[in-house]
């Protein structure tokens, strides 16, 4: 593949950007809102643990949890510095944050549940920032404990998911009544978790659609760790483009969350 086709995928790219809304998701502030459910991330507290002296408390637990997996794009993109990835403590939950463009999100109702997923719901958050962003709530035992979904595990187009175990996913799509021609797949796998959303309105130019999808690493605060992926997936033949966020715990996380599960 050629540099310019590269050149031309991030230019489309740019494209998409320009059409969010807001600010173009560029907060990365702890900030995130829900007007049905409160603050996202930053929940009250869930308990002092221990004796407080043996070791860290819950809360401080939590924040560990929040420290490692809370993730922005990292690498040269339109969405570079964008939370994707946020931890709801207060309902044990990892929030998966979809850039979509602004035709997407007015249609949406300010929060709506997954059936399929019980606790799982998709919902419109306010950013710290004043920007409006579709965040999909999954419950983190999801994750950590597994799934019954059937299996599940590549792209509508038949693609690899971008940064999830290969042929191990399980999961399901749903359309949105809003907008039944837009579809939310998702995808679960050991520690992991992923969505991604058809914009059937979007179509990227013809030379753009025959290079590969390029997958961006979502990394923690400290860029020390790749909690995660962001994809922008461009429509081919019949298939359409759309939007892509996974999240991936680390063994130690996972450890750490199972335990926390148990309050």
């Amino acid at each position: 593949m050629t540099l310019n086709y590269v050149k031309t995928a991030l230019i489309a790219l740019s494209t998409l950007s320009l059409m969010a809304c807001g600010k173009g998701f560029q907060a990365t502030s702890d900030g995130l809102s829900s007007g049905s459910n409160g603050s996202l991330g930053s929940g009250d507290s869930t308990g002092t643990g221990g004796g407080g002296t043996t070791g860290p408390t819950v809360d401080q637990q939590w924040q560990s949890v929040k420290t490692q997996q809370d993730g922005t794009v990292d690498g040269a993109t339109p969405y570079k510095g964008s939370l994707l990835i946020q931890i709801d403590k207060a309902r044990q939950a990892v929030v998966l944050i979809m850039p979509l463009p602004s035709v997407f999100l007015l249609p949406m109702i300010s929060s709506m549940p997954i059936p399929e997923m019980p606790g799982a719901s998709v919902e419109m958050v306010t950013r710290s920032d004043g920007s409006m962003a579709m965040g999909v709530v999954v419950p983190l035992h999801y994750l950590v404990k597994g799934s019954s979904f059937s299996n599940y595990a590549t792209l509508p187009n038949g693609e690899p998911l971008p940064g999830m175990p290969v042929g191990e996913a399980r999961g399901f799509a749903i359309s949105f009544p809003q907008k039944p021609s837009y579809r939310l797949h998702v995808y679960m796998a050991v520690n992991a978790a992923a969505v991604f959303v058809e914009t059937p309105d979007f179509k990227l130019p013809a030379e753009v659609s025959l290079i590969p999808t390029i997958a961006f690493p979502i990394k923690n605060a400290a860029k020390t760790q790749v909690v995660g992926y962001f994809a922008v997936v461009p429509n081919r033949g019949s298939f359409n483009s759309g939007v892509f966020v996974s999240s991936r715990l680390p063994a130690s996380v996972a450890i750490m969350i199972d335990e926390l599960l148990q309050y």
